[in-house]
């Protein structure tokens, strides 16, 4: 599943290096700096390259502040289908995170899920990101990425990405506060 990944417009230096870290981890995610580019024009690009989904990182008060993912029509138009609300994030160069190899496939560890937050997130990677779910970490491919999802509280899961061989953290470690599905 090919993906556009871009940031709002008149992104901040720290936004840019969150879409950096996040386009390391994602599979057949294109980053694309997105000017002055409408969403309508990226929809249009989006099928031009046959990407099927856009993420959008939206900027508050100077970071990372949602992920806005949108789906492509047929006729070039953006579909909203979800917002992910951050409520705070660390790069990989902040905690000294390796660089993650580009992979074929991403996984989710879905085995220690409880809360409806986590829940939600687990269903909106999978169904809109091409995530795909396993129970156990070790039932991942070897040097493949798998984001794991940490209940903090029943408002907050943090997602971090491991990367299998050898086992160490890569790309940004992301919180998240709330899950908003459209339509």
């Amino acid at each position: 599943m090919r993906i556009i990944l871009t940031t709002s417009r008149r992104p901040t230096q720290r936004v840019r290096s969150f879409v950096k870290d996040l386009y390391s981890v994602i599979p057949q995610a294109i980053r694309i700096n997105r000017g002055k580019a409408t969403l309508n024009d990226l929809a249009s690009y989006a099928l031009e390259i046959n990407a099927e989904k856009i993420l959008v990182v939206i900027t508050r008060k100077g970071n990372p502040g949602s992920i806005l993912i949108y789906g492509v029509d047929l006729e070039g138009k953006p579909i909203a289908l979800c917002r992910i609300v951050i409520s705070g994030i660390k790069l990989s160069r902040e905690y000294g995170g390796s660089p993650c190899p580009k992979t074929s496939s991403i996984f989710i560890d879905i085995s220690s899920i409880k809360s409806e937050l986590g829940e939600q997130l687990a269903e909106v990677l999978i169904k809109n990101l091409g995530y795909v779910p396993i129970t156990s970490i070790n039932e991942a491919t070897p040097n493949s990425i798998t984001a794991i999802i940490n209940e903090k509280s029943s408002n907050n899961v943090v997602m971090k990405y491991m990367r299998l061989s050898p086992r160490i953290i890569c790309g940004p470690v992301i919180r998240i506060s709330k899950v908003i599905k459209y339509g």
